[in-house]
């Protein structure tokens, strides 16, 4: 009759097929293990097979495992992620694992992915254990236990979810499941044509695996005061700048209706004149490329950017908490609530709810953003690595992003940086895919890591390279490096002298400088420096006019 399995109280699909493993090994038969599944992990596989030669010893004589074609590729893949082969290779390179667990000879393993055919799952799932033997007139014996389940052969399907399933150790359900065992491997193979097709897939996979994708956030942290005009304002506003007088000095004029009053209290983009950006646009420009799912960085530039973002967090912390001090959101808050006040009664915004709850929104806003330490680095850097495993993705899915880049990169004769080792990579493979060539070079050229990282180290100088003499300027010098990624910054304000060589070597890189309201040459080795900002004559913090967009 059928029974659950993994409930709760009872046991789990794993241990009733170890406790039939038990008894198989008092028997004194050859065992052929048999596993019919549709999804799988690899690493469950191999260890319960490892488990299940340690219970029956030498009377395991033969492992048979059958799966789904495109759950085969994704789940091979990914156990062998940091490989560059490819399906025959991977399937292979399985075998060899199980041999090596189980100490069968590979003759007696085989690994069969069954394809269905296009957007068809094969979707069976079944276990056995089958000695079968001739008897004295020649019949085929057979003896052991069937198990016809929901459950996949994974960690969840013999272990979490409650699942069903029927034991069976009739001569017949033995007999007839050798049979349909026989009838796919026979009948569904994976054809020639299959190979070839899903070749290109596993390109996409073993190249997207080797990066991470970057979401841009931007409006997301938006900080604006707003308040909604009222009618008449609107009306007045209209008049004022699209007058006869006003159409007759440019032709064709007309003004874009205004609605609402906007202010940024707070300007949280003012430490960005005193610090730039920690990544540079050119890093996102020439060292990722655009898909459906964000921005892909190769994992080598990707690692140099989440090192960059956490350096630049020592400095960027400080500067953030002088913005938005306690006594300087409160002063906001005052302020504010006086002027909606004040427009209410002048009639120039609404007697709305919107405008009624505008400052405690804002106010709300504001707390939700500098409470939360990840946000703030996501702003500073506007990209956001994605948590996500490609081999976690659904396989149409990561067709479509790889045919997208196909199509928006390999024609294009602009290409540079990572854009350009794609392009190419897609071009060279047409070729390659022909061919009965075991591997691909995926590996991202170490010149296009180097260029990166020497753009980064660019970009800790900021303004260095553009400053004069007498201007003043605002830099962060390293006090502790106890890591490369875990250092303590010391701001200082001076005065620009002059770069000088400490060596005969270019480029020059000593700082020499005074410091405001000191008269003493102070010199520090540009080493030590980190986010080197000019500034206006009276101090102010001046647009930062350096990056490609603001947030």
């Amino acid at each position: 009759m059928p029974i659950l399995f993994n409930e709760k109280d009872s046991n789990s699909l794993k241990e009733i097929m170890i406790c039939e493993l038990t008894k198989a090994a008092r028997i004194e038969k050859k065992w052929v293990f048999y596993a019919i599944t549709c999804y799988f992990k690899p690493q469950v596989i191999l260890d319960f097979l490892e488990q299940a030669k340690n219970i029956l010893g030498n009377k395991l004589s033969g492992i048979h495992l059958l799966v789904d074609f495109k759950q085969s590729v994704k789940e091979l893949v990914s156990l062998e992620i940091e490989q560059t082969s490819f399906l025959e290779t991977e399937q292979t390179s399985f075998i060899e694992q199980i041999s090596k667990k189980t100490g069968l000879s590979q003759q007696y393993i085989s690994y069969t992915p069954i394809d269905g055919g296009k957007n068809i799952l094969f979707h069976a799932k079944s276990y056995a254990l089958i000695s079968e033997e001739k008897d004295w007139v020649f019949l085929n014996d057979y003896s052991g236990f069937v198990i016809v389940t929901s459950a996949n052969f994974s960690s969840n399907g013999f272990n979490k979810n409650i699942e069903i399933g029927h034991i069976l150790h009739d001569v017949a359900s033995m007999r007839d499941f050798s049979s349909l065992v026989r009838h796919l491997e026979e009948n569904y193979t994976v054809s020639a044509e299959r190979k070839a097709e899903i070749k290109e897939l596993e390109l996409a996979i073993q190249l997207l695996s080797k990066g991470s994708f970057y979401h841009k956030w931007s409006s997301s942290f938006d900080l604006i005061f707003r308040l909604n005009l009222s009618q008449e304002e609107i009306e007045r506003l209209d008049e004022a700048a699209n007058n006869p007088e006003t159409k007759r000095k440019i032709k064709h004029f007309k003004t874009q209706q205004i609605k609402t009053i906007k202010d940024d209290p707070i300007n949280l983009q003012s430490i960005f004149a005193i610090c730039p950006k920690p990544i540079p646009s050119d890093i996102w420009r020439i060292y990722s490329i655009d898909t459906l799912l964000g921005k892909w960085v190769p994992n080598e530039i990707g690692q140099l950017i989440e090192e960059e973002v956490e350096d630049c967090w020592q400095i960027f912390q400080p500067l953030i908490k002088e913005v938005c001090t306690p006594e300087k959101i409160k002063s906001y808050t005052d302020e504010l609530k006086e002027f909606v006040k004040e427009k209410i009664d002048e009639r120039v915004i609404k007697l709305d709810i919107d405008n009624l709850s505008a400052v405690a929104s804002w106010e709300k806003r504001v707390e939700n953003l500098f409470k939360n330490e990840n946000r703030l680095k996501v702003y500073i850097n506007r990209y956001e690595k994605i948590n996500l495993s490609v081999t976690e993705l659904d396989q149409d899915i990561i067709r479509q992003v790889y045919y997208r880049i196909k199509d928006f990169y390999n024609q294009n004769n602009h290409n540079q940086g990572i854009a350009k080792f794609v392009a190419n990579l897609a071009d060279d493979f047409q070729d390659y895919k022909e061919t009965k060539e075991d591997n691909f070079n995926l590996n991202i050229p170490q010149e296009l890591v180097a260029e990166a990282k020497d753009s980064l180290i660019k970009n800790r100088r900021g303004d260095l390279d553009k400053i004069k003499q007498g201007e003043l300027f605002t830099a962060f010098k390293v006090v502790v490096n106890q890591s490369t990624v875990n250092k303590i910054y010391e701001r200082f304000d001076g005065i620009f002298i002059c770069l000088e060589d400490s060596s005969k070597q270019l480029p020059k890189d000593v700082l020499v400088y005074k410091l405001i309201g000191d008269d003493k040459e102070k010199k520090i080795s540009v080493t030590k420096l980190r986010a080197f900002k000019k500034q206006a004559p009276e101090n102010k913090n001046e647009e930062n006019d350096d990056d490609e967009e603001t947030v």
